[in-house]
């Protein structure tokens, strides 16, 4: 996550009321407009503050986990509540809004990058299924939807959703290394 750096907290508002004002949301559109919330922050009442120590696909260095921690220790005897949560699934995010935003248009705009030139072998497999024609996708979607559950990669074993990562043909290498990721944790 990235954001303002500073020295001390007064900078830091300093710095969110200048950058979530009117005019920067209307020179940014994808900015959602949330201005900065001067009543929240001059109040004294406790928040309930969420806070995680790994995003489930790369684990923190301990410095980063330790900071983590002390500011969690800091902000509990300042009276408010902390609240571990886990944040959406890195694997999901790539599988499934990736390739929403990949065949969104059946993948012409992708498949515009390869026209005249050669396709790299760990690209193969996505080629060629953008390629297929869409009556045969339709079809292969018919017959392949029974074994996929809850999105790409997940399939069903014994009554049970689990994830599978070698049943996304999109990316068969990255699917491996995902699965030999998983198997190390």
């Amino acid at each position: 996550m990235t954001g303002p750096i500073a020295r001390d907290v007064d900078t830091l508002v300093t710095a969110m009321r200048a950058l979530l004002c009117d005019d920067m949301f209307h020179l940014d559109p994808t900015v959602p407009p949330i201005p900065f919330n001067d009543k929240v922050y001059c109040s004294t009442r406790p928040l309930r503050i969420g806070y995680y120590e790994t995003d489930g696909a790369t684990m923190a260095t301990p410095s980063m986990r330790r900071a983590v921690l002390q500011t969690k220790d800091l902000l509990e005897r300042a009276g408010h509540e902390l609240v571990p949560f886990t944040p959406p699934s890195v694997e999901s995010a790539l599988f499934e809004l990736a390739m929403r935003g990949l065949s969104a248009d059946g993948g012409s705009t992708f498949l515009d990058n390869f026209e005249g030139d050669g396709v790299d072998a760990n690209l193969q497999t996505l080629v060629t299924t953008f390629r297929l024609p869409s009556g045969l996708k339709s079809l292969l979607s018919v017959l392949v939807r029974p074994l996929v559950s809850g999105g790409t990669g997940a399939a069903v074993a014994g009554g049970r959703s689990s994830i599978i990562y070698p049943l996304s043909p999109q990316f068969p290498r990255l699917s491996l290394v995902l699965q030999n990721t998983q198997a190390m944790r």
